[in-house]
C-alpha cells in the first residue's frame, strides 16, 4: 500500500506563511520565513527519502536506523538554528521572530499532517499465509 506523503501541505502551509511575513514584516521577514520554510521541509521531506526504502527492504533495521537519523537530523537543526540566530553570523539580517514562528509552526504543521496520515493508513498487525490464514 502506497502512503500519502505529509509534504505538500506542510510546503503550502509554510509557502502561505512566507506571504504573510512579506506582507506584515517586509523583505527581512518574508527571507526569514522562507528561510525556516526550507528548513522544515527539509527536515520534515528527508525522512521518507532517507527511511522509506530502508523501512521496505531492512524492516528490522528500520527502528535502529530511524532512531540514528532522528538524532543526526536534530542535531543538525540545532546548529543550523544556532548559527542562523546569531546576531553576527550570516542570519544576522533575518527576522528572528518571524523565523521562529515559522520554524514552530511549520513543525506543528507537518506534525499534525503526518499524525493523521498515519491514523489513516492501514497497518497489517499480523501476517496471512497463503490460504488467507492468520498464521497460528
Amino acid at each position: 500500500m502506497k502512503r500519502r506523503s505529509g509534504i505538500v501541505p506542510v510546503v503550502l502551509a509554510v509557502a502561505a506563511w512566507t506571504v504573510v511575513a512579506a506582507l506584515i514584516g517586509g523583505q527581512d521577514a518574508a527571507v526569514a520565513a522562507a528561510v525556516a520554510a526550507v528548513i522544515v521541509v527539509v527536515f520534515f521531506g528527508s525522512t521518507q527519502v532517507v527511511l522509506g526504502p530502508i523501512a521496505q527492504y531492512l524492516p528490522g533495521a528500520s527502528l535502529a536506523a530511524a532512531l540514528l537519523f532522528y538524532g543526526t537530523k536534530v542535531l543538525a537543526l540545532g546548529v543550523v538554528v544556532v548559527v542562523l540566530l546569531d546576531p553576527e553570523g550570516p542570519g544576522r539580517h533575518l527576522d528572528d521572530g518571524w523565523f521562529t514562528a515559522t520554524l514552530i509552526g511549520g513543525s506543528l504543521v507537518a506534525v499534525t499532517w503526518l499524525v493523521i496520515a498515519d491514523l489513516r493508513a492501514r497497518h497489517a498487525i499480523y501476517d496471512l499465509d497463503d490460504r488467507g490464514h492468520p498464521d497460528a
